[in-house]
């Protein structure tokens, strides 16, 4: 369930960022151990569907940031656009 609402946000991010389908993005994330360990576990499936060129967990950079709650996790993304 965690995945689904954090593509669900990403879209969103990208969407009101206007960033376009077929536009690739950088994509960093700062977490907790466990949702880290989530992530890196699913990068493939996470890059084919937000479209992204390259994932890491860590420190965040990028052009447009956020933070997403879901129950108790927390976590901090940032994203530029590959262009």
């Amino acid at each position: 369930a965690l995945l689904r609402e954090l593509i669900r946000h990403i879209q969103e991010m990208r969407k009101k960022n206007s960033l376009k389908v077929n536009e690739t993005i950088a994509l960093t994330f700062e977490t907790d151990k466990e949702t880290k360990d989530l992530i890196e576990k699913n990068k493939k499936y996470l890059t084919n569907e937000i479209g992204a060129k390259k994932i890491a967990v860590g420190k965040i950079s990028g052009e447009f940031k956020s933070e997403f709650a879901f129950e108790d996790k927390k976590i901090s993304i940032a994203f530029s656009k590959i262009r």
